[in-house]
């Protein structure tokens, strides 16, 4: 399926996303974690009932990359079209693998101290479109792109210690908020 060339290697790995380190410790016999890379959680976050463990998980992956890497999320979401999400329901309650529609917030706490790539947290089909296409009907799927940034220590500083707090005056998000440098460069605290 998958060829490794002089361009760059190819591996596949068969994990479970709920064991992080597993997915670590089988990247990095083909990545080099001392360069950035990209992680790519494409529809696979929603398949992680707990919103909070799915964070957890996220974070872990992306706590063990180096500084300038792009963590690249797109999950189903809330709130854009209720018959899919009765659908969407319906198919949960089934029996089958469920699959969790996140709100607008949830998928973009997902990229909490990272820096967020323009245009955000979208729905993917208004993400980057290609000037002069046509509009795209907006699905119920939100996605962004975000680097992490550089620190001395090359982890994302808001999950060390105590996360920053944000003092701009209706901040959208909150106590969420976490003071994102990407939304209030001057107002961190």
């Amino acid at each position: 399926m998958f060829e490794s060339s002089p361009e760059g290697a190819t591996a596949y790995i068969d994990a479970d996303v709920t064991a992080p380190e597993r997915i670590l410790e089988a990247a990095g016999e083909t990545l080099d974690f001392g360069r950035p890379v990209a992680l790519i959680l494409s529809n696979i976050l929603g398949h992680v009932g707990d919103y909070d463990q799915a964070r957890s998980i996220a974070d872990r992956l992306m706590d063990a990359l180096p500084s300038g890497s792009y963590l690249s999320v797109n999950d189903g979401s809330r709130g854009i079209d209720p018959v899919f999400e009765q659908a969407q329901d319906a198919y949960n309650d089934s029996g089958a693998v469920p699959y969790n529609l996140r709100t607008l917030e949830e998928i973009t706490g997902f990229f909490d101290g990272l820096e967020l790539i323009e245009p955000g947290v979208v729905p993917v089909t208004q993400w980057r479109p290609e000037p002069g296409s046509p509009t795209l009907e907006v699905i119920a799927e939100h996605g962004g792109l975000a680097r992490k940034p550089y620190s001395p220590t090359g982890r994302r500083s808001s999950l060390l210690g105590q996360p920053a707090t944000c003092r701009a005056t209706g901040c959208p998000r909150g106590p969420k908020c976490r003071g994102r440098p990407t939304l209030h460069r001057d107002r961190m605290t």
